[in-house]
């Protein structure tokens, strides 16, 4: 545990990661271990959404705008551009930017997150991982105005997509609401 705990720290990644093992072979005094991971995305990939937010956001984000405005601009990007894949294959921030605009809730929290925490908009973000009606499910946690919010963009895009049509259910709520 103590040794996924120290890889996972950066939850972009832990939540690109597609899966993981960790073996130990050998005899006393001579240990082989080995880490092999799949992601979703290629490093290649991770660079194009660095690149594509960062575009995205120079066009959402002005100049003293508070946390609450960059925060709705960063939402309503997503739930206007992004579709939920319902063929549930497509599960990262990649897919959601350059797939056909589709991803699962996996995709929209790491966009969300990626988009959050860039240094143009600096809301502390974390990815938040649980069920929702026996599912596993992930959304964003933000901090805005020195409180934590409940931010869930996958539930906020309807499915079938509508195009930009804006819905505010699942946004900013406090934990007794979520």
């Amino acid at each position: 545990k103590e040794i996924t705990d120290n890889l996972f720290k950066d939850e972009y990644l832990k939540y690109s990661t597609k899966t993981y093992n960790i073996s130990i072979t050998g005899t006393v005094g001579n240990y082989t271990i080995t880490f092999p991971f799949t992601y979703w995305e290629t490093t290649a990939q991770r660079a194009a959404v660095d690149t594509k937010v960062t575009t995205i956001l120079a066009g959402i984000i002005t100049p003293g705008m508070s946390d609450f405005a960059k925060e709705k601009a960063v939402h309503d990007w997503i739930i206007t551009n992004v579709a939920y894949d319902t063929t549930l294959v497509q599960h990262s921030a990649y897919a959601g930017l350059f797939g056909g605009y589709k991803t699962v809730c996996q995709g929209y929290a790491l966009l969300a997150y990626k988009m959050l925490m860039d240094p143009s908009v600096n809301i502390p973000a974390h990815i938040i991982e649980g069920k929702a009606h026996g599912v596993g499910h992930t959304w964003i946690l933000a901090q805005i105005g020195g409180q934590w919010y409940h931010l869930d963009p996958t539930w906020d895009d309807p499915v079938p997509d509508i195009i930009n049509r804006k819905v505010y259910a699942y946004y900013n709520l406090t934990d007794a609401q979520i």
